[in-house]
């Protein structure tokens, strides 16, 4: 799975914060069954499950100034920690077939995806400005780095998916290829970031958003009861939003322990996901 996935911060509809979690590459291995035939009742059931490794560097900046300019940037080596991606689809297939050419199948289905992503960051450095209160200094290149050890940050997020779509297939002897499109028009993703050095906890409820699911499979048959399938899918979620709560989680030193924050977080993701498959019938 290769993507990014985004992490926002908002003001009043501003962009305050942006963290950019990498997927470069992330690896899971998984099961799928399948169950009908080529038309009639179809279902399936995907279950894949992550394998921890690194993924790349995590950036997160700030624009403090209220115009757009980034003030402060910061950058730490990105693990991919546990991850699980949950499929299941239903639907109504619809033989049709060619003149003396291949088979295919029209099937509208209802759709639900839970996926759970987590990243830790460490190490790496920050460029911040001078100032302590606005207006600060913009961010460059040049910005001194201040190098940071540890793991900073431990972020995870959970999407809870209904969707519906249509696929279409189309089989010519021992070789079949099928292409269809998932979409949802509003869901939900729960996500947790512990801040460790500033010893902070923000937990976010979104809702709303869009997802957009293009997807192409072409299959081989190597014998009556097993064949290979190489998978690609363009998984798309944005403008999800949500409320803040923010709880200190070290020693109570003065200030604000806990508070909430009205539409102040949202999230994006964007990932293609190839999978190779070996199927043995049952």
């Amino acid at each position: 799975m290769l993507g990014l996935v985004k992490e926002f911060v908002y003001d009043n509809g501003y962009t305050v914060s942006e963290l950019d979690w990498p997927v470069l590459p992330a690896f899971y291995a998984g099961v799928t069954l399948d169950l009908g035939a080529k038309s009639g009742f179809l279902a399936s059931v995907d279950l894949k499950l992550g394998i921890p490794t690194p993924v790349g560097t995590m950036t997160d900046s700030d624009f403090l100034n209220g115009d757009g300019v980034k003030t402060n940037y910061s950058q730490s080596e990105a693990d991919m920690g546990n991850a699980v991606l949950l499929s299941t689809q239903a639907g109504w297939g619809f033989p049709f077939e060619f003149f003396d050419g291949p088979t295919g199948t029209i099937e509208p289905f209802l759709a639900f995806e839970y996926i759970y992503l987590s990243w830790s960051a460490q190490n790496g450095y920050l460029q911040y400005p001078p100032e302590t209160s606005p207006p600060y200094t913009p961010w460059s290149p040049s910005t001194p780095q201040v190098p940071i050890y540890g793991t900073g940050i431990m972020y995870t997020q959970n999407y809870i998916i209904p969707a519906f779509g249509v696929k279409g297939s189309l089989s010519f002897s021992a070789f079949s290829v099928s292409a269809s499109l998932t979409f949802s028009p509003y869901l939900w993703c729960f996500d947790d970031d512990n801040h460790f050095f500033r010893q902070l906890q923000f937990t976010t409820t979104m809702q709303r958003g869009i997802l957009v699911e293009p997807r192409l499979s072409a299959t081989y048959k190597i014998s009556g009861v097993s064949s290979v399938t190489l998978d690609v899918l363009y998984r798309h979620i944005s403008s999800l939003i949500g409320d803040v709560t923010q709880v200190a989680t070290g020693a109570y030193t003065g200030g604000e322990q806990s508070a909430t924050f009205s539409n102040g977080g949202g999230a994006s993701l964007d990932v293609v996901d190839i999978t190779a498959t070996f199927t043995v019938g049952l």
